[in-house]
């Protein structure tokens, strides 16, 4: 849920895959200012806007799960570890999810017709439609942007490099 300036598509919403990414690019889309290097694209305007794909990714640092001190992972037995504390990528569409784990593991998912991902169809499904979701994934993890640090964030430097308008824009719409 948005909420522009002046009602501006008050009411409205979209059907297509949308990811958390591009919010920041459809923030400054609306200020009117040059979004930092992210890997997000605008929504705006919404008509207009789709996805054919969206990418996700977990990483066992970053969760509270798996997070320092959150649990003794050598206490899970090993298939449950695993299956806990393994990083992984995916790419997403409205038909399939395709997830490529650090330890080398494949899934692949219907997900119109199994929305619980229970039935993993990495053995049976098309190897074409299997490239195109590896390819797309490897697409991205190419363009991803450098990360300050190990937690991915922007640097330091994107976030001081807004001028000061932009950052009272920002304040004023209540996102610092």
């Amino acid at each position: 849920i948005m909420k522009f300036p002046n009602q501006r598509y008050a009411g409205e919403t979209i059907d297509a895959l949308a990811s958390h990414i591009d919010l920041i690019d459809t923030i400054c889309d609306v200020l009117k200012i040059e979004p930092p290097n992210t890997s997000g694209q605008s929504m705006l305007p919404l008509e207009d806007y789709e996805r054919e794909y969206i990418c996700a990714e977990y990483g066992q640092n970053f969760t509270s799960m798996s997070g320092p001190g959150s649990y003794d992972q050598e206490s899970f037995d090993p298939a449950i570890r695993e299956q806990l504390f393994t990083d992984f990528q995916c790419v997403r569409s409205t038909s399939g999810k395709y997830i490529q784990t650090s330890n080398g593991r494949e899934e692949f998912y219907d997900i119109i017709n199994d929305s619980s991902e229970s039935n993993n169809l990495i053995g049976s499904v098309n190897s074409s439609i299997l490239d195109e979701y590896r390819e797309v994934l490897d697409t991205r993890l190419d363009t991803l942007p450098s990360p300050d640090s190990a937690t991915g964030h922007p640097s330091r430097d994107e976030i001081n490099e807004l001028d000061q308008s932009a950052k009272e824009r920002l304040k004023e719409l209540g996102y610092l």
